[in-house]
Parts: structure tokens; sequence; C-alpha cells
């Protein structure tokens, strides 16, 4: 009987000696957490404090911006595209070598196409 006292008595420490591990363990991870917390709230504010600060330079240099004296863009040319047949401007297909074989059309060939078009 004595024996089985001891052995209950020996389990009981173990667990509470497991237990209070336990409390210590869970202690420090909260206490890393708070402090991953706090490091994140510091991070957050010095990259608000940067971010105010570059719109602040951003307002100062816009306000003595010349962006609303440029002149206004002219206006997009209108492109006349081929039909299936190749017919188009003056029957012809920019690249193309023969009127039924258009070449994709580029900025540089509508271009073409469209100066060529107007002399």
């Amino acid at each position: 009987m004595l024996h089985q006292f001891e052995a209950h008595l020996e389990e009981e420490t173990r667990l509470r000696q497991e237990a209070y591990a336990n409390v210590v363990l869970q202690q420090e991870q909260a206490m890393k957490m708070q402090q991953a917390l706090f490091q994140q709230q510091e991070f957050k504010a010095r990259l608000q404090a940067a971010l105010q600060e570059t719109f602040a330079q951003f307002r100062t240099n816009m306000q003595g911006s010349t962006l609303s004296d440029l002149p206004s863009l002219p206006p997009l040319p209108t492109f006349k595209f081929f039909s299936q047949s190749g017919q188009g401007i003056n029957n012809s297909v920019v690249g193309g070598s023969t009127p039924g074989q258009a070449s994709p059309v580029t900025p540089t060939t509508a271009y073409v196409a469209l100066t060529s078009s107007q002399q």
C-alpha cells in the first residue's frame, strides 16, 4: 500500500512539473507574440510616417508643376483597315506582297499607310 501511495505521489509530482513546464512555455510564447506584435506596430508606424512624408513631398512638387501648361495631345489618326479581300486605301496592302496577303498591322505600318495615303 505504501508503494502504491509513493507511485501515486510520484505520478502527481510528474504531472505538476509537466503542467508547470507547459505554463512556462505558454508564457514564453505569449511574450514572443507580444514582442512580434510590438515590432510589427513599430514597422507600420515607420511605414506610415514614410508614406506621409513621401506624399507631402509629392504635393509640394506638384504645386510647382507646370503640367497644366503642357499642350494638349493632337487627335489620334483614324485608320482604315483592310478587308479580307485586300481592298483598302488605293487597293493596296501595306507590307503585303500581293493584295490578298496582308502583313500584321503595326504602329509603323499603320503610320506608313496613313502618311502614304495623305500624299
